[in-house]
């Protein structure tokens, strides 16, 4: 196994060439999505599993980004492909989310960021309810996530043998391609992943409380099913990006404080993103253009995956449109529907962490009555 030191990966100090590959990644996706033919919704498929990969891929070693990618295609395929198979007996899905949230908390033991792990899973479930039988094969939707992986693993083999030529002819761009051991555990992860100070937070949380049903887990579950119901009810095309930001939102420690700000950035970023997508709406083009703009879209993506949540989730809202723009069309009531949808995941994590504190209020005021 190559030590760290010797592993390539296509960014800067700042990540910027890094940005540039896993950017290109999906907006090179349209290509492939062509030459095979695939309708919106197989595209959607493919698109995502590029999507969940470029998301995992970290700045490793080669044999820890492959292992982390292996597993990450293979657990998010089935995931989506169980979420599918369980579509027609809707109710069904509600039982399955506490097995895709201990499940994958459980396969989070072996894989390098184990946070990271959890989350992937989750995005996986959610994104994988709009797939219903009805609109794609469970054979189909199957193949193309790991067509989409295999896609991107190209693009992991291209990037290392740009490294080791460039190298070899002793370019002073190689340089651009090197990775320093001291930026390959950045130490600003506001995304997805919480930074060591806040895993050490929330660990020693944890530990004082007593009991299960208000550690992040359970909270987590709770949001998801009432958000899941809210979306059954609702009857309408997009509800899944409820139980979508629901997730994002959700913060790990009980503290509601350390999960307003990020609530207050989900808000602030869904609804500029939409803002500067709207004049979008007005544009007929062909999928070509939206496949340019995804790459431009997704390089500021990439560059603050880590460091920066309010600026990353604008550009995610861009490219989520993009996306449907693409397949089938975005108008006004859509972007109004997103918006919508984000105020109501906020309210669903608020009222599922005061409805919990006060349980527990109660709790204890019982006790120390009857003591």
């Amino acid at each position: 196994m190559a030590s760290l030191k010797e592993m390539p990966d296509l960014s800067n100090n700042h990540y910027f060439w890094r940005s540039v590959r896993l950017a290109s990644a999906l907006a090179l996706s349209g290509i492939w999505i062509f030459l095979f033919d695939l309708n919106p919704t197989q595209a959607a498929a493919f698109f995502i599993s590029t999507l969940f990969l470029s998301i995992v891929d970290m700045s490793a070693s080669v044999a820890t980004r492959l292992k982390m990618l292996l597993i990450s295609l293979a657990s998010t395929m089935l995931v989506g492909a169980i979420t599918i198979l369980l579509y027609p007996y809707f109710w069904s899905i509600f039982f399955f989310i506490p097995v895709v949230v201990f499940g994958s908390l459980y396969g989070a033991r072996v894989f390098p960021i184990r946070n990271l792990f959890l989350s992937i899973n989750l995005l996986a479930f959610v994104l994988a309810l709009p797939f219903t039988s009805e609109k794609i094969t469970l054979i189909d939707f199957s193949l193309c996530q790991f067509f989409g992986g295999l896609w991107y693993f190209s693009t992991v083999l291209f990037g290392l043998a740009v490294f080791n030529f460039l190298k070899w002819i002793g370019s002073q761009w190689a340089d651009y391609f090197y990775l320093n051991e001291s930026y390959a555990n950045p130490t600003h992860n506001n995304f997805i992943i919480p930074t060591d100070e806040q895993n050490n937070l929330i660990r020693k949380e944890n530990e004082g409380e007593s009991h299960f049903f208000f550690k992040h887990p359970f909270r987590l579950i709770v949001s998801l099913l009432i958000g899941l119901t809210i979306m059954n009810l609702s009857q309408t095309d997009h509800g899944y990006w409820i139980v979508l930001t629901i997730i994002f939102i959700h913060h790990p420690s009980k503290k509601i404080n350390a999960s307003i700000p990020k609530m207050v950035q989900r808000f602030l970023g869904t609804l500029i993103g939409l803002i500067l997508f709207f004049p979008l709406t007005f544009i007929e083009a062909g999928n070509w253009v939206w496949h340019v703009i995804t790459f431009f879209v997704g390089i500021p993506i990439f560059l603050f995956l880590r460091s920066n949540y309010f600026i990353a989730i604008i550009f995610v809202t861009i490219l989520v449109m993009l996306n449907m723009a693409a397949g089938n069309g975005v108008d006004a009531s859509i972007l109004l529907e997103r918006c919508v949808d984000t105020i109501m995941a906020i309210l669903i994590v608020l009222s599922t962490h005061f409805i919990l504190r006060w349980i527990k209020f109660i709790e204890l005021t019982l006790i120390r009555k009857f003591k």
